[in-house]
């Protein structure tokens, strides 16, 4: 009886790989065909069978699964297609990182970055249409798959904040806080010779041959000032707003010694 019940332990599980096979093989002909839905139908019928598959075979599943509704987001912009993508390249990335291999991650890459490029555009187009519960989604998706680019966690801290979203905002500043981030940033300018008017530039490399064109002069580079007095008051008047005034008061302490010169924290 028990020789029984391995045998049939091993054939459950042997038919389970090859079913996840062939699904993932299914939904591979659908993306080489650009058949997103397709490959929707495929890869959501391996989601059931990949719980006891080895790490390669998952590393494969989320590469998959995030190219395929990668590919939906294209004709279909929904916050769910973009989610469920981010979250399956997230899965990727983590698991390959365990395996140190990064097979698929550098196969997902190029999708990766339009993808996160689609999602910086479509949370600024929300935040300046003033639809700001669905930016904080958007900006915080594109955060989540880039998290060098801060900026983001900053604009999905602020549109948190205008949709109303007192804990998810507070979240957010508390991430920045914490990494002691400032969005200091250095601004870099020209004078158009023939008209008079200073001109902003992207690069100091690009500052640099402006003037060396002749066409331009008076480079200047002006820096920012640290953002991280205001991002500790803004945590301030998210717990004054919550009611927990022992936390605010707390947090306006330690923008006082961030910024002891500030008059309206005085």
């Amino acid at each position: 009886m028990k020789k029984l019940s391995i045998m049939l332990f091993a054939f459950a599980v042997s038919f389970a790989t090859f079913a996840q096979k062939d699904e993932l093989k299914a939904t591979e002909k659908a993306l080489k065909k650009t058949d997103y839905p397709t490959a929707k139908v495929s890869i959501d019928n391996a989601e059931a069978l990949i719980a006891g598959a080895d790490d390669k075979t998952k590393a494969k599943f989320y590469y998959l699964k995030g190219e395929t509704y990668a590919g939906l987001a294209k004709t279909e912009p929904t916050i769910e297609n973009f989610e469920i993508a981010s979250s399956s390249f997230n899965a990727l990335m983590e698991i390959e990182k365990g395996m140190g291999s990064s097979k698929y991650s550098d196969l997902a890459n190029p999708t990766l970055q339009i993808l996160i490029s689609d999602l910086r555009t479509k949370g600024a187009e929300s935040y300046q249409s003033k639809a700001y519960a669905e930016a904080k989604n958007e900006l915080y998706l594109a955060y989540s798959l880039n998290e060098n680019d801060t900026l983001l966690l900053e604009y999905a801290a602020n549109a948190s904040y205008l949709a109303k979203d007192l804990d998810e905002s507070l979240n957010y500043f508390i991430q920045l806080k914490d990494m002691r981030y400032t969005g200091i940033t250095s601004i870099y300018s020209v004078r158009n010779i023939e008209s008079g008017e200073r001109e902003n530039v992207s690069t100091e490399s690009q500052m640099t041959l402006m003037v060396k064109s002749k066409a331009y002069d008076e480079p200047k580079t002006e820096v920012t000032e640290s953002k991280l007095p205001k991002i500790i008051k803004n945590i301030a008047s998210i717990y004054n707003e919550k009611g927990e005034n022992e936390k605010a008061i707390e947090a306006f302490r330690e923008a006082r010694e961030v910024a002891p010169n500030d008059v309206a924290l005085i």
